[in-house]
C-alpha cells in the first residue's frame, strides 16, 4: 500500500513540475513577444 502512496505522489510531482515548467515557458514566450512589439512603436 505504501508503494501505492509513493509512486501517486511521486506521479503528481512530476504532472505538477512538467506543468510549473510548461508554463514557465509560454509566460517567456509572451514576454519576448511584448518587447518586440514594444521595439516596434
Amino acid at each position: 500500500m505504501s508503494g501505492f502512496i509513493g509512486f501517486m505522489v511521486g506521479f503528481f510531482i512530476g504532472v505538477a513540475t512538467s506543468l510549473f515548467a510548461i508554463s514557465l515557458c509560454t509566460a517567456s514566450d509572451k514576454r519576448e513577444e511584448f518587447y518586440d512589439e514594444d521595439g516596434d512603436k
